[in-house]
């Protein structure tokens, strides 16, 4: 776990960095979406976030892309680890990729993308 990262004991972790509080676990483990599976697109995860209730908390969100990437850990990669690569102190669901091996998601940001028009 990165030094500045705490856990709660309540399935939340703190960043002493950020001031962040993050779930300890992700949309799979909290069986989001319609097939109840964590899968959710850009606009349900953005929903789904605003809407969770959670840990004693009612104010959750997206994370910017800035935010997320303060718990990458570039260590950590599937083919190297097998392991996702974001700290250790997270609850990563497992997915199998197109070729049908062991993965692991994706994390949505509220970050958009600007188009350049050329």
């Amino acid at each position: 776990m990165y030094p500045t990262l705490k856990d709660n004991n309540n399935n939340t972790i703190t960043d002493n960095a950020t001031g962040l509080t993050w779930t300890k676990v992700d949309s799979g483990h909290l069986k989001a979406g319609v097939n109840k599976d964590g899968k959710l697109n850009w606009k349900q995860a953005l929903k789904w976030a605003e809407n969770l209730e959670y840990a004693g908390h009612s104010d959750w969100r997206l994370p910017n892309a800035k935010e997320l990437h303060s718990i990458v850990d570039y260590s950590r990669c599937p083919d190297v680890t097998n392991s996702a690569a974001i700290d250790p102190a997270f609850e990563v669901t497992a997915i199998k990729n197109e070729g049908g091996k062991k993965d692991y998601p994706s994390y949505w940001t509220s970050t958009t993308h600007a188009k350049v028009s050329q």
